[in-house]
């Protein structure tokens, strides 16, 4: 009998222990927060303020950041749509001057069928007169036996300048 009482003297004695040790552990997590939200010095309130200001000025960065990078963004989409219409441009231009070459090939074929039917000597004399490159192309566009005709008629100058000619034409 005097175990039963021993034991229940104990029960009594050890049942409020786990309450006493949830409120001292609530006391000092309360002491704890106190502690961070009031600092007890000078030198951790300046801390603070510090830690406070920091915080502040990399949120400003933050903003700023973002800021530019929304910039960045929308310069790019210009830049995108600027090199999209210049390269549109240049196809166009490139169209062009396809169109222009082809052009100026048909007027060298035009004028070969008309120098063609000519006297050659007065074809020699035109050509050498004319511009080089120019009567180069004409002369390329001349059957093999009429230009021989004109080249025998050219300066023998002439003649070997405007086969060198026609002879780079002719490689290239």
């Amino acid at each position: 009998m005097k175990k039963i009482m021993l034991l229940c003297l104990l029960l009594l004695l050890l049942a409020p222990l786990p309450l006493l040790a949830k409120a001292a552990r609530e006391k000092g997590t309360a002491e704890e927060q106190a502690s961070v939200s009031e600092p007890d010095s000078v030198e951790e309130r300046r801390l603070l303020v510090e830690i406070a200001r920091q915080k502040k000025m990399l949120i400003q960065r933050e903003e700023a950041v973002r800021q530019r990078e929304l910039e960045l963004d929308s310069l790019q989409l210009e830049l995108d749509k600027k090199l999209e219409k210049l390269e549109a441009q240049r196809a166009a231009l490139e169209e062009l001057l396809k169109e222009k070459e082809a052009a100026r090939q048909e007027r060298i074929a035009e004028l070969a069928k008309m120098y063609e039917k000519m006297d050659k000597a007065k074809v020699a004399r035109l050509m050498e007169t004319m511009d080089w490159s120019l009567a180069r192309d004409i002369l390329a566009q001349i059957k093999t036996k009429t230009r021989g005709k004109i080249i025998a008629e050219m300066s023998p100058s002439n003649a070997v300048r405007f086969t060198r000619e026609y002879s780079s034409l002719v490689s290239n």
